[in-house]
């Protein structure tokens, strides 16, 4: 006898391509090659549709990019209980900043690129 599932499962992790430009030329990514418009970008109040969910990631291109990133990551925070942004790196003061307002926040560096 099987077991019919009834209730809907919703997504538990998220990625958020928060913007396709990037200041970096990396050799394993050609992202920058074709970057998207800043006014078509996703934006915080996009997210707040969002169920309740376990982990967000925040990537892009480089997500340090957009000048909203701290609303982006505050509408994540009351949507999940983890947020990591993947980022190259090179915003480091940028970077510093956010983590100094978002203490739990994530920061995945990727060296690939190097």
């Amino acid at each position: 006898m099987s077991k019919i599932r009834s209730v809907n499962t919703l997504p538990t992790d998220v990625s958020i391509i928060t913007t396709y430009r990037c200041q970096m030329r990396c050799q394993m990514c050609n992202i920058w090659k074709f970057p998207s418009d800043e006014n078509k970008e996703i934006t915080a109040l996009d997210l707040e549709k969002l169920p309740r969910l376990k982990f967000a990631n925040v990537t892009g291109g480089e997500p340090f990019q957009r000048k909203d990133l701290a609303d982006i990551v505050s509408v994540l925070f009351s949507k999940a209980k983890r947020v990591v942004i993947s980022t190259s790196g090179w915003h480091y003061e940028r970077i510093i900043k956010l983590a100094e307002k978002f203490p739990n926040i994530g920061i995945r560096v990727s060296i690939e690129g190097l």
